[in-house]
């Protein structure tokens, strides 16, 4: 069993994608059926609702899963119950955050996949959580 925050928790073709930091190991963990398309389905329902943006979850994996050549964060689900067993505040997820310049390994709008091959496998990731105190955002029409 993995005690994951929840950080997403988002569509996908033929079910949901959903993601967070393991509160034990701060390492980012997203739970994937062994299925084509890997979307979670069912198992997300927990008491007749799915799983919020800060929920503690405890949720059957194994430690390992499909890196689909660049999401090392993928561990496959094990049979199992999802279970709710708490709620972090807002300010909870600090101590998640990484105080970096360079989001998922370059100022760009996606990861040229070279980039993963640059690096060794323990340092490619998929998902990321950074802490910033000025953003900017802008639209590039």
């Amino acid at each position: 069993m993995s005690r994951i925050a929840c950080l997403a928790n988002s569509y996908k073709p033929g079910g949901r994608c959903i993601a967070g930091i393991d509160i034990n190991t701060n390492q980012w963990i997203r739970p994937v059926p062994n299925n084509i398309n890997r979307a979670i389905t069912s198992q997300r329902i927990i008491d007749g609702r799915e799983p919020e943006i800060l929920d503690v979850l405890e949720i059957p994996v194994e430690d390992h899963g499909p890196d689909e050549g660049c999401q090392p964060e993928n561990r496959l689900l094990k049979r199992g119950r999802w279970k709710r067993i708490g709620r972090l505040k807002p300010k909870g997820i600090l101590k998640y955050c990484e105080d970096d310049n360079v989001i998922l390994h370059n100022h760009k709008d996606r990861v040229p996949p070279d980039k993963f091959s640059k690096k060794p496998k323990c340092k490619w990731k998929s998902l990321q959580l950074i802490h910033s105190k000025s953003v900017c955002f802008y639209r590039n029409p």
